[in-house]
């Protein structure tokens, strides 16, 4: 994934992948004046056809965030600009299951329960709260 580009949300480059580090993808951006920017690893798709990094956030909102020093890494300014908490690093980390993961694990309990689920056989409608039952 090094090298890729790297697109926003609203078609714009905003520069080419040069690490992925703590749950980060590294994005360094510029000519001449290079900045490196980090963005979480649940914003972005990966488009392995077109060689390149898709995000779900603007060009803006990348550029504004905050840069990252080749010296020390402030993960916490970058985890409150984006609004993530301790919680979520752990889930960049593969320690909690990802929303397409619980999904998938709630449509398999649905498709199979456990227990009844729903009205009594017989049942011919709601009455307020409560169903009546045809004898």
């Amino acid at each position: 994934m090094e090298g890729y580009d790297v697109v926003s949300s609203d078609d714009q480059k905003v520069g080419r992948v040069v690490a992925t580090e703590n749950g980060y993808l590294i994005v360094e951006s510029g000519m001449l004046r290079k900045t490196r920017h980090a963005i979480p690893l649940d914003m972005t798709r990966v488009d392995e056809e077109d060689e390149a990094v898709r995000l779900s956030v603007s060009k803006q909102l990348v550029e504004e965030g905050p840069a990252l020093d080749d010296d020390a890494r402030d993960w916490t300014s970058v985890d409150d600009y984006y609004g993530r908490s301790a919680d979520l690093e752990g889930q960049a980390a593969a320690d909690i299951p990802t929303s397409d993961e619980q999904r998938a694990e709630l449509r398999e309990s649905l498709q199979s329960p456990d227990t009844d689920v729903g009205p009594p056989k017989g049942a011919v409608g709601i009455h307020q709260d409560r169903w009546e039952v045809k004898e």
